[in-house]
């Protein structure tokens, strides 16, 4: 394949290279880097990793065309889809490890509380201090306020709402007491648990949100056709090379499978529910 020019709704993309993000938390961040990687030894084009960025100057450069392949949560998605019209389109989406993931492009929120507290349900949260970790995210705050509406409950079901600024930190929020619980992406719970194992004895989880859709790949409507193409069939063969199952386990993923718009659509469907739940910060 030689360089290449592609020119779709003003933006203008040379073929010669892509660069490939991701907006999700730092989990993601070494899969993505070795997929790059991957990538640029079986193309005749340099795929390079953006992760100096912030996530939002990440995420903006993706709805600009810079940034051609992006790993997102399915809200961020479907609002760039659904309300600004970002030329993107769905690539695949990650099938992580482990029976709890049933093979299927799926995860969860965890409602996690220090394991030493008087909190152990969901119902005794009610009047507390709870941790999102910013506003638009899916797992760590809008699924929490879907899951609210259709109880019947409005924002004043906890006492404070406070933002963490990430799943990190709020998981830190919880275990140094700051707040009483807060609503973790069940990857990176994972991950974190992983990396700190004493988090195993002082946390424990009282309310597990969905299944939803598990955040995606996106590729810029810029891309010409036979690049997504191969992409796309790069990533989901990952699983049958030896290489390949290597990146895969080191980010906890069992394989990647290709993804329509419509399969989000019980995230616009939560989305739109959460919206009568309204927080204050």
């Amino acid at each position: 394949m030689g360089l290449r020019t592609a020119t779709r709704r003003g933006f203008k993309t040379s073929m010669n290279s892509l660069t490939l993000t991701t907006c999700l938390g730092e989990n993601t961040e070494p899969i993505c880097k070795s997929v790059a990687g991957y990538f640029t030894d079986r193309l005749q084009i340099r795929v390079q990793y953006e992760g100096e960025l912030s996530w939002e100057e990440r995420s903006r450069r993706i709805d600009t065309g810079e940034i051609e392949l992006g790993w997102i949560c399915g809200l961020l998605y479907v609002q760039k889809v659904d309300d600004t019209a970002v030329p993107i389109s769905p690539l695949v989406a990650p099938i992580m490890a482990g029976e709890a993931y049933r093979q299927q492009p799926i995860y969860t929120s965890k409602i996690i509380v220090r394991r030493g507290s008087d909190f152990h349900t969901f119902d005794d949260l009610r009047g507390t201090r709870f941790a999102i970790n910013e506003p638009d995210s899916y797992s760590g705050c809008v699924l929490v306020q879907a899951y609210l509406a259709g109880l019947g409950e409005t924002g004043n079901y906890f006492g404070e709402v406070v933002e963490s600024g990430s799943h990190s930190q709020s998981i830190k929020c919880v275990a140094n007491g700051q707040v009483a619980a807060a609503a973790i992406d069940c990857t990176v719970l994972n991950y974190i648990i992983t990396q700190y194992p004493q988090l195993q004895r002082e946390l424990r989880v009282v309310k597990v949100l969905g299944p939803d859709p598990v955040p995606l790949w996106v590729i810029s409507n810029t891309v010409p056709q036979k690049t997504t193409k191969k992409l796309k069939q790069l990533l989901i063969n990952m699983a049958a090379e030896e290489d390949g199952r290597k990146i895969l386990t080191s980010g906890n993923v069992a394989r990647f499978t290709a993804v329509q718009d419509k399969d989000y659509d019980p995230i616009r469907q939560m989305a739109h529910q959460a919206r009568t739940v309204r927080w204050v910060f």
